[in-house]
């Protein structure tokens, strides 16, 4: 039997096999191959011949666990529930454990970092991925989102941990997951992100991923974010992604809760950040401050901006914008970077931080837009505008519990707990947040048999 696989980078990879889907359902995907050149079709291959010499053995989970799925919808606010009509969503609250306020996000509050750090439980500080933008002074590089290095990424994330311990794990379009972090890693697909799979189809490969007994699966939806930065936050572009998701989440519960896998399946919804709409006249321009040619590199601009000024140029730059008498943002040193934000112990991080108030961000310059932005997000992660979403269901799960915010670095933890597999370093603690669980006393049965071995 043959099915279709794409290609890039030379390699070929059988989406069929990867994703565990049969050949009726195998998406035609292209993409470019390390010299540019698009493949013009799908290329196949003999499936039994060719994927264990592809892919090796898979990998196989040796002890009983609990499978854990979790989806990321971007932008999505916690607020979009209850304003708009979501159901399904509502069943899930009344099921499972829920934050009606959301949970405070990494700072800066932009799609990369927040993802790396629900992948890893770093701060944006550790882990490195400081915006979706940003200069390295000791790479003399500029990230952006189309890296994949691994220079760029540190942290061990989630499906890494999982994978070095036995544990299975499908990665579809997470943020970070197509970096090449952990290269001698064989079983991770790592796909550049591809907006004509449908929503409807990522949860196939969801339901397909289950049925075959991944430990840990993963995706990530780029709506309602997209129709946010557009049309503004509670907009009716919104309002329609917010209930076509809706729909979509009852229809892949509806299935889970009639399968014979919905007792062994832990569903976690979440996002990685808010939305807030621009005020008139929102935008700072740097220019309208300080002189440019005093800044060597302006390595962030958005919400959060960042300077690295030219030698000796420093106090000059930050003088003239603590006294420019605007109120819609705040200036620091560094090194006087609020504790609270995890904001200043990295190099990527640059000797000027502004911080803009909600509903403003910082630009250089006037510029002429193709189509200027009405909504942003990147602001301080304490704000409820900034806070996601957050549910989750399955047998591990307290049922009809709310619970307050929390901070997202503590999740790495609790989805490591879930699969039974040991933490990498991180600055999280599963402590904080495992009340939500069934098994509330697994922290003191640990602490037992610790002071036995001692």
């Amino acid at each position: 039997m043959f099915y279709k696989s794409i290609c890039f980078n030379f390699l070929c990879y059988c989406l069929c096999e990867l994703i565990v889907l049969p050949s009726s359902q195998c998406l035609p995907l292209y993409n470019k191959t390390a010299d540019g050149m698009d493949n013009e079709k799908p290329i196949q291959f003999d499936i039994e011949n060719s994927i264990d010499d592809l892919l090796g053995e898979p990998v196989k989970s040796f002890k009983p666990r609990q499978q854990l799925v979790i989806i990321s919808f971007d932008g999505f606010r916690h607020d979009y529930i209850g304003t708009f009509n979501t159901p399904n969503l509502v069943e899930m609250i009344n099921r499972g454990v829920y934050a009606p306020d959301g949970y405070y996000p990494a700072f800066a509050t932009k799609t990369f970092p927040t993802h790396w750090t629900l992948a890893t439980g770093l701060h944006e500080e550790n882990h490195g991925l400081v915006d979706n933008r940003f200069f390295d002074p000791l790479l003399n590089e500029t990230f952006t989102r189309s890296k994949s290095g691994s220079k760029w990424f540190a942290g061990e994330p989630i499906w890494s941990t999982c994978r070095r311990q036995n544990c299975s794990a499908n990665v579809l379009f997470w943020p970070g997951s197509a970096s090449n972090a952990k290269p001698k890693n064989q079983h991770q697909f790592n796909l550049p992100y591809n907006e004509t799979i449908t929503l409807e189809d990522r949860f196939e490969y969801l339901l397909n991923w289950i049925e075959n007994g991944i430990d840990l699966s993963m995706i990530y939806f780029h709506q309602p974010d997209q129709a946010g930065h557009e049309f503004g936050a509670f907009s009716e572009p919104v309002r329609t992604q917010v209930e076509k998701i809706d729909q979509m989440v009852g229809d892949f519960m509806h299935t889970l809760r009639n399968s014979s896998k919905y007792s062994n399946v832990n569903v976690i919804i979440t996002g990685d950040h808010g939305m807030a709409n621009l005020t008139n006249n929102g935008t700072i321009y740097l220019i309208d401050y300080i002189n440019m040619t005093d800044v060597a590199v302006v390595s962030q601009l958005g919400a959060v901006a960042s300077l690295l000024p030219k030698p000796g140029r420093l106090e000059t730059i930050y003088n003239a914008l603590k006294s420019s008498g605007n109120p819609h943002f705040e200036v620091y040193r560094k090194k006087d970077v609020p504790n609270r934000f995890h904001y200043k112990n990295s190099h990527r991080i640059m000797p000027i931080v502004m911080i803009a108030q909600e509903g403003y961000i910082i630009d250089t310059a006037p510029r002429t837009r193709r189509k200027r932005k009405v909504a942003f997000h990147g602001y301080d992660n304490l704000l409820p505008s900034m806070r996601p979403i957050f549910l989750a269901e399955g047998p591990l799960f307290k049922p009809s519990y709310l619970i307050e915010p929390f901070h997202s670095v503590n999740l790495y933890s609790l989805f490591c707990h879930i699969l039974k597999i040991q933490p990498g370093p991180n600055d999280g603690s599963l402590s904080s947040i495992s009340h939500i669980l069934t098994d509330t006393n697994f922290l003191e049965t640990k602490q037992r048999k610790k002071k036995r071995r001692n």
